[in-house]
């Protein structure tokens, strides 16, 4: 095996999974694509495939034979029990998944939302460990332990994976909502922003778009830091160390 295929998915509406996907797990998979699952609203940014669930099939095919692309399905909340559904009938398409990527936000609903997705997923015959959830959009990390104890203890009973690391909410990924850049992107792409302040001295109107990029890379930065620290914190970094 040299690629890597994930699932996101939550019957929870508003989850984090679009951002997650985009900015968490395809910059740190090898040869990844992310495909949208979703009828009315793509989510966070382009994808490279936009399908609904109605249309999967013509993406299971390839699902069953590549073994060079990885796939990320980002599974939008309107076509989760579609999917579930296709799941269920595809039996081989299933197997070729490695890992079923389960985000939540603290909350009672979000866990009740949460816990019926992954017994929905057991429902199928999936193996626990494949699971992973990941606290997502962590305003304040002292509380983190206490919000998702519940839920931590449910994963843990069931043979789950549960991220050590939490998702930390960061204005950025509000700010590169709808567009093609991950927060990776940004970093790498760091212009000389001496350079620039320096080329454009005495151009107030210039100087402030650099100011606001060099507060778009500084945060990207930190969200760039926090979602290594996520993934190294799920068995997903030893699956894509193992493809080394």
């Amino acid at each position: 095996m040299n690629n890597i295929n994930i699932a996101t998915i939550n019957i929870a509406g508003g989850a984090g999974k679009s951002t997650f996907t985009k900015h968490g797990l395809v910059p740190q998979l090898p040869n990844a694509s992310r495909i949208s699952v979703e009828d009315w609203n793509s989510g966070d940014g382009e994808a490279d495939l936009e399908i609904s669930a109605k249309s999967f099939y013509q993406l299971a095919a390839q699902l069953n034979t590549d073994e060079e692309q990885s796939f990320v399905l980002d599974i939008g909340t309107s076509n989760s029990r579609g999917m579930l559904q296709h799941f269920a009938d595809l039996e081989l398409t299933r197997d070729e998944i490695d890992f079923w990527v389960v985000p939540v936000r603290a909350g009672s609903k979000e866990r009740i939302d949460t816990m019926r997705t992954i017994a929905s997923l057991l429902e199928l015959g999936i193996d626990p460990a494949s699971i992973v959830v990941v606290a997502q959009a962590i305003t304040d990390i002292a509380t983190f332990e206490a919000d998702f104890a519940v839920l931590k203890a449910s994963a843990r009973d069931l043979g789950l994976s549960f991220a050590t690391q939490a998702v930390l909410y960061n204005d950025v990924y509000h700010l590169l909502k709808g567009g093609p850049q991950t927060v990776f992107d940004v970093v790498r792409d760091k212009p000389d922003f001496k350079a620039l302040r320096t080329q454009h001295r005495g151009n107030e109107q210039k100087l402030i778009e650099i100011g606001n990029q060099m507060l778009l890379y500084s945060l990207a930065s930190t969200a760039v830091r926090n979602l290594m620290a996520v993934f190294e914190s799920t068995p997903l970094a030893a699956a894509v160390r193992g493809q080394a």
